[in-house]
């Protein structure tokens, strides 16, 4: 190898290590407001009081240094660390053993060989250093899809929470051995379809070699707390700055194939069982659910622990976001994304725990995890089809109670659902495209099931046929986009008469949203009747800047300035689709935005701003010719603002400063809708013009001139 070359490997190699290197921090005399920022900056393993202990890996450290914290880097939780390690299966199942990685893989796989019938072992991924991730699925019927709810644990998305692992590993061990002689084990095999990942996170736990689990780390192989690297409701795709790892896209995979009912992941440094959320104070619409659950979880406890085991932060149960608010967790990501009901599960405040203690902490959960498995067999079920007993893919809905994602769904492969919920009487809407829904008031008993099979009824179909026309002319409009709300249709886009169609559409009352450059979008309700439909929709110009062309327009003078671009996006619009947004993830940066205008004339300017950024810390600041007019921070929703402009050049600019040194691809702002007194309008672009088609000048008859020539 050149020598040259083996050098930039050599350092690359360094750097890459470098960023890996996990640091365990102190951090002394911590306001509550500053956990908030610290929470975002590094991955904080427990608070004591004003004392804040967390880990940071060589990039999050550099940016802590950068702040007025007091911190020390002391020995971390497995310093001195000496595990008894098992080396073969047979150590391994006296559960008093930490297991090697090749002893790990061959218990695992052990578990399908010896129970083929109701157990199968799979891997859904590898991590980054090539090490599989294992999935054992337990049940009576686990060949084929049945009507039974799905119940998924998950443990070690942080390395060195040693327990964590074993705990579901002998839990399964215990499912499969007491399967056909324990009635309770039978009942759980043969009514619930289990899934359970001892390891998500097997670099970190074999982070010092194959052969121990000394020098386990929190974080993967790159340095990264998986559990902050999820995406969140709150915060984005990237909360935590850095690309979804190889495990996370892996997992958030595994679980887009299912339709898990309950989860819960598994934890150690505290013993608690937390509930959601994490990355925001607002509460679950099943909030009384989830402590209900919780109670019932540390009750079993504390029935088979010493007094003192479980009982953190005054009896073991605590919201998510109390205990400490982090972004990008495993529990905000299932409960919203996937419309689960998951909790956290916090096993042992010494994450180094002896060996000889393992097997306890497992006896002591034991009946608790049975429990939690068990509540997915209680609330509303059932089996939802069309008419003529064909499964639906269908949502079910608590009227008056479901919001934030709380509402669940069918597997469409069978049609089953499950729906945990408190003891009371609801009223559940059954629905999915194309079929009449169904409400059905519900009286559902505590730790009870009821059972409602659904038997939706397919309505009529449905055609529209469609203009869009331009309310100052009464001509057709070409390329203007119309979108089908809650549908399955795709976007369609007006053809050179302005017409637009769908088919197959259900009757009954739809939204069409049509927007197009230079236009005011425009929302249609439509009341669809058998057979075919006649619609107009007029759309009203605009000279607003709204970025509906998907690019910064050509005819103005945008320009950009600072540590980032801005960016035409969709992910969220003050009016029509698009804005333009500021570049997100910036550490220490500015992200300026620029137009530049002349004036013949004292005139006015007026947008559109929406802020998402850390409070007192991050800013959207507004100039006119560079000076500041104005400036905002904190989550500030789609609001106006309005200045004025003088005679002559105006440079507008509009800078995103992010004066923090952690980062969130949602932590930004966005500008739509730039108004500017006696900006010339848009060139507008027409269909063709036929006499025959009703493209004449606009007048009080063009509707029915249109429906007319489109029925003749």
């Amino acid at each position: 190898m050149n020598r040259r070359v083996f050098v930039v490997l050599m350092f690359l190699l360094f750097i890459s290590i470098l960023s890996a290197a996990e640091y365990y921090l102190k951090l002394s005399n911590v306001s509550s407001e500053q956990i908030a920022i610290l929470t975002r900056l590094i991955s904080i393993d427990k608070i004591e009081v004003d004392t804040v202990f967390a880990y940071a890996n060589q990039q999050q450290l550099n940016r802590l240094k950068t702040l007025p914290y007091t911190f020390e880097i002391i020995p971390g939780p497995l310093a001195g660390f000496e595990p008894d390690m098992a080396e073969t299966r047979e150590q391994m199942r006296d559960w008093d053993y930490y297991p090697t990685y090749d002893t790990y893989l061959e218990l695992m796989y052990q578990f399908a060989e010896e129970y083929p019938d109701i157990c199968e072992v799979f891997s859904i991924g590898y991590s980054i250093e090539g090490r599989e991730l294992l999935v054992a699925h337990i049940g009576d019927d686990i060949n084929i899809e049945s009507d039974e709810p799905e119940f998924y644990y998950t443990g070690q998305i942080h390395g060195d929470e040693l327990v964590t692992s074993i705990v579901l590993m002998h839990l399964i061990d215990d499912l499969l051995a007491l399967y056909g002689s324990v009635p309770r084990i039978d009942n759980i095999v043969n009514e619930i379809d289990l899934y359970i990942n001892p390891l998500a996170n097997p670099d970190g736990l074999y982070a010092g070699g194959n052969n121990t689990v000394a020098g386990a780390t929190r974080g993967n192989a790159n340095g990264i707390d998986m559990n902050r690297n999820y995406p969140d409701p709150e915060d984005g795709q990237h909360p935590d700055g850095n690309e979804t790892q190889p495990e996370i896209i892996a997992l958030i995979e595994f679980m887009a194939e299912h339709n898990f009912v309950l989860s819960a992941d598994l934890h150690s440094g505290i013993e608690l069982i937390l509930y959601p959320w994490f990355t925001w104070d607002t509460l679950h619409a099943d909030d009384n659910w989830f402590q209900n659950t919780c109670q019932t979880y540390v009750e079993a406890v504390h029935e088979l622990s010493p007094p003192d085991y479980f009982n953190s932060c005054n009896g073991g149960i605590l919201n998510g976001f109390l205990y400490c608010p982090i972004s990008g967790s495993s529990v905000d990501y299932t409960n919203w994304y996937e419309n689960m009901r998951c909790f956290g599960l916090e096993l042992s405040e010494m994450k180094p725990l002896p060996a000889d203690l393992l097997e306890d902490h497992y006896l002591w959960n034991y009946n608790a995890m049975l429990l939690l498995i068990e509540e997915s067999l209680y609330g509303l079920r059932g089996i939802v089809t069309n008419e003529f007993g064909v499964p639906l893919e269908a949502k079910i809905t608590i009227e008056d109670h479901d919001f934030d994602h709380s509402e669940v769904y069918t597997d469409p492969e069978i049609g089953d659902y499950h729906r945990p919920i408190s003891e009371g009487t609801y009223d559940f809407t059954f629905s999915a495209w194309g079929y009449a829904s169904q409400t059905f008031t519900i009286n559902v008993p505590a730790q009870n099931v009821v059972f409602q099979d659904v038997d939706l009824q397919s309505v009529a179909l449905a055609d529209i046929e469609g203009v869009v026309i331009d309310t100052r002319t009464g001509i057709p409009l070409f390329g203007v986009n119309v979108r089908f709300v809650d549908s399955p249709f795709a976007d369609q886009m007006t053809n050179n008469s302005g017409e637009f169609s769908f088919s197959d559409v259900p009757v009954g009352e739809h939204e069409l949203f049509v927007y197009g450059n230079g236009f005011i979008s425009q929302i249609t309700d439509i009341t669809l009747a058998a057979g075919t439909n006649f619609v107009v929709v007029n759309l009203q110009g605009t000279n607003a800047i709204s970025f509906e062309s998907g690019d910064f327009a050509s005819e103005f003078d945008f320009s950009f300035e600072g540590d980032g671009e801005w960016s035409i996006t969709s992910d969220v619009a003050y009016e029509g689709v698009y804005s333009a947004r500021s570049q997100p993830s910036l550490i220490y940066g500015e992200s300026a935005l620029l137009l530049t205008i002349q004036n013949e004339s004292q005139s006015s300017v007026s947008f559109r701003k929406k802020v998402s950024s850390h409070a007192n810390w991050s800013y959207l600041m507004f100039y006119i010719n560079d000076n500041l007019e104005d400036e905002w921070s904190g989550n500030i929703d789609w609001s106006e603002e309005v200045y004025t402009l003088y005679a002559g050049t105006n440079t507008l600019k509009w800078e995103f400063d992010n004066n923090t040194p952690f980062t969130s691809s949602a932590k930004c702002s966005w500008i739509d809708f730039i108004e500017i007194e006696g900006l010339p309008e848009y060139e507008l672009v027409f269909g063709d013009i036929d006499n025959n088609n009703c493209v004449e000048a606009y007048d009080s008859a063009l509707v029915q001139r249109y429906v007319v020539s489109r029925q003749a």
